[in-house]
């Protein structure tokens, strides 16, 4: 990149070979968005960059998001993750070749969210791409009376072609590269990790909009309604206002309605009967999100696979039933380098002999590993099972297998 000091050329090459603009048209492409993506708040609802660390707490859940000195990842930066997951998405539903580094043109993603095009448009998807880049993440999720803490980025890096004019700025932005994280790549390609979204997303105004639309269409998705305290769902946004502020901005939203498929009402928590008070107690006060009547909600086949945190202390159930046959997993052969080795107790299978093994058995759409994992710990005790045992890998396959029935 050329700095200040240095005035680029007219058409200068930004970054990536000429081979990247040859990219396979995205036509009629089907949004999806990775499931936990959109049940957190992972990046800022300010429509200005934060340049301050933001921690938030649901529950034993903890999150810390640290920006670069480009800002935090915006809500409107996110698109760039939408497109690329629904990219990927559609590459896995059609059989196609799978990377993380996912190809497209600006026309596309543009066209796609609904931007507009040209030497603006192109500087804040480039704005964007640097505050992905930068963004560094934090959470905890309890598992199995243990906390694993796992820190990452949204993406591993960018190109793309571009030409400047002779003040600097971006006038035509053309092929563009990014490279996804193992984290989001796993969730579309192994995890099936999706959930459909509207595509009149792309037109809400705010991102504190889009936020709440992503909780309604997580939560209450098809049903017909959801509720959730105001201080939880407070939390849930990831907003830094005061909980009072948070409560008449929600007003706002109720006279408006703006979200695509879901209503909002706030029930102010009075209980009948009682004297009419005005409403200082902002704990009591409730946000119910209702499917809108006719609304036709688009089910992604693999929606019914449910999170890490959603499975933790239920008993292994059946994978959802895909729309279409996926893939038998492959024979599972014995690891000769496994017998003797005791199985881990505690911790994370990733990077180990033990996580081919159970990628092997699982059945698709695979279940999180390490959630088997732990199954197979707890079950293991109950059954006085020693996981140091000889034939331990042979049970353990046995545990994975029986998931398909």
């Amino acid at each position: 990149m050329a700095t200040s000091a240095t005035k680029p050329a007219p058409s200068e090459v930004i970054s990536a070979p000429q081979h990247d603009l040859f990219v396979r048209p995205v036509k009629n492409i089907n949004l999806r968005m990775d499931r936990v993506l959109m049940e957190y708040p992972f990046a800022s609802i300010r429509k200005t960059p934060l340049r301050t660390i933001q921690r938030f707490q649901m529950g034993e859940t903890k999150i810390t998001v640290r920006p670069s000195v480009d800002g935090m990842a915006t809500y409107y930066d996110l698109d760039v993750i939408r497109f690329a997951v629904s990219k990927l998405n559609q590459d896995v539903d059609e059989g196609l070749p799978l990377s993380r580094k996912i190809q497209f043109t600006a026309h596309e993603f543009l066209r796609t969210t609904n931007r507009g095009v040209g030497k603006q448009a192109y500087n804040l998807l480039y704005d964007a791409l640097r505050r992905l880049d930068g963004t560094r993440i934090e959470t905890n999720l309890p598992s199995a009376g243990k906390v694993r803490t796992t820190a990452f980025g949204w993406i591993e890096g960018y190109e793309f072609l571009g030409e400047r004019d002779d003040a600097g700025q971006i006038k035509r932005l053309q092929g563009i590269t990014i490279t996804l994280p193992d984290w989001i790549f796993d969730a579309i390609v192994h995890d099936r990790r999706v959930l459909a979204f509207s595509p009149d997303y792309f037109t809400l105004s705010s991102p504190l909009k889009r936020r709440l639309y992503d909780i309604a269409r997580k939560f209450c998705g098809n049903k017909k309604e959801w509720k959730i305290g105001l201080p939880n769902l407070h939390q849930r946004v990831g907003t830094t206002q005061p909980l009072k502020r948070f409560r008449l901005d929600l007003a706002e939203l109720v006279a408006e309605q703006p979200l695509p498929d879901y209503l909002i009402e706030v029930l102010d928590g009075q209980v009948p009967g009682e004297a009419r008070k005005r409403v200082s107690n902002l704990e009591r006060v409730q946000v119910r999100f209702v499917r809108r009547a006719g609304a036709v909600i688009e089910v992604d086949p693999h929606e019914g696979t449910v999170s890490l945190a959603e499975r933790m202390g239920q008993a292994p159930t059946r994978a959802a039933s895909p729309a279409k046959a996926l893939p038998a997993p492959p024979a599972v052969t014995l690891d000769l380098d496994l017998p003797g080795r005791p199985f881990p107790k505690g911790g994370t299978l990733k990077y180990s002999p033990w996580e081919k093994i159970a990628r092997d058995a699982l059945p698709l759409p695979r279940p999180d590993i390490d959630m088997v994992a732990d199954k197979f710990r707890t079950w293991a005790a109950s059954k006085r099972i020693d996981l140091s045992g000889r034939d331990i890998e042979k049970t353990f396959i046995g545990f994975c297998t029986s998931w398909r029935s």
